[in-house]
């Protein structure tokens, strides 16, 4: 236990220095799941210096829509150098608070991802900010990100919105 806290105490010293200025690597993430289809995507769009350098959507099964969102921060930060700071735009407030160190965890079906990107910020001396966005909002980068899950599976993971229904994809 004594290690947990440790890593919670490192990821939440990382996570809470604030800069002025914008980091050089910004990572918009996104992640969903539809529990009656037992399947659901995340995804990633990596920015360095204003450009898109690296994404990625994946389709897992299996899984919990905070899950993904949490895969989704993890991949995202895999792509970044060692010693990067990087600012992690989410329209999870359960993956910021977990990832951030807002919130202790002690026993949590998430430990394994969390103790992931403990393990990957400590080692790989990732410095993290983050910065919540309201979902369906308009925002650019947030908006793909959302619609390369949904390509990813095929429909729809909105909650709001029926899953019933596959995606009308024009490719076909």
């Amino acid at each position: 236990m004594e290690k947990d806290n440790q890593l919670f105490l490192l990821t939440r010293k990382l996570t809470k220095e604030k800069k002025t200025e914008v980091p050089e690597y910004i990572a918009y993430t996104d992640g969903g799941y539809c529990v009656g289809r037992d399947e659901g995507a995340y995804a990633y769009i990596l920015l360095k210096k204003g450009r898109i350098i690296s994404k990625d959507a994946v389709k897992l099964s299996d899984e919990t829509s905070n899950r993904m969102e949490l895969h989704a921060v993890i991949a995202a930060v895999g792509q970044v150098p060692d010693g990067s700071e990087v600012l992690i735009v989410s329209d999870s407030r359960y993956a910021i608070g977990a990832l951030s160190g807002q919130f202790l965890f002690h026993e949590n079906r998430n430990a394994d991802l969390i103790q992931k990107w403990w393990n990957t910020v400590k080692e790989r001396k990732i410095r993290a900010e983050f910065k919540w966005v309201r979902a369906h909002s308009g925002n650019k980068y947030n908006e793909m990100c959302d619609q390369m899950c949904v390509d990813a599976v095929g429909y729809t993971l909105d909650p709001e919105q029926d899953n019933e229904y596959p995606v009308d994809n024009q490719d076909d």
